[in-house]
């Protein structure tokens, strides 16, 4: 159900718990599915050793949420890698207030903001070709990011309708290509 709980994931490859132990490293091939119905992450790749190739699914969010979690699309986590291309990444809005507010920058400070494609402490990662409309308006790149090349990808999405959300939070690894169709 869709309630306040982090879990409830559609697909998930390898699980990260830090320096505690019991941490699960996984590989995958994730191709042609629809992913819906998920409680926070339609696709989540998760921890260091884990990796997946994610191409021509459609993943799709309720919509804008009224309870709950911030639901996001796909999800790449704490040095996981992943080539990610080919998707459609729709319906991950939160418009719980005081939990989710109107601009990534916020959810910093502890409120939520949806996202169709997450990248959060990621190991390598190829982002292209990939459809993401109709979720929360972020990007959020702190000071050290190569924002210059997001901005210039950003402007190759064909729609002007929306902006595609695409969070990218320090790393020390490299992200070796970011475009769209």
């Amino acid at each position: 159900p869709l309630t306040g709980s982090q879990h409830g994931d559609g697909i998930r490859v390898g699980l990260y718990y830090g320096n505690v132990g019991n941490s699960q490293v996984g590989t995958a091939t994730i191709a042609n599915n629809t992913v819906s119905g998920y409680q926070k992450r339609g696709i989540v790749v998760d921890g260091p050793g884990s990796s997946a190739t994610i191409t021509s699914n459609t993943v799709t969010g309720i919509g804008e949420i009224s309870v709950g979690a911030a639901q996001n699309g796909i999800e790449i986590l704490m040095g996981a890698e992943a080539d990610i291309a080919s998707n459609h990444v729709s319906g991950n809005e939160c418009d719980t207030t005081p939990n989710c507010l109107p601009d990534i920058r916020d959810a910093i400070d502890g409120a939520e903001q949806s996202a169709g494609i997450l990248l959060f402490l990621p190991g390598d990662v190829t982002v292209e070709s990939n459809t993401v409309s109709n979720n929360d308006q972020a990007a959020f790149l702190p000071a050290s990011a190569e924002s210059t090349v997001v901005n210039n990808v950003q402007k190759k999405f064909t729609s002007r309708a929306s902006i595609p959300a695409i969070v990218v939070l320090v790393s020390s690894a490299t992200i070796r290509s970011l475009s769209s169709s």
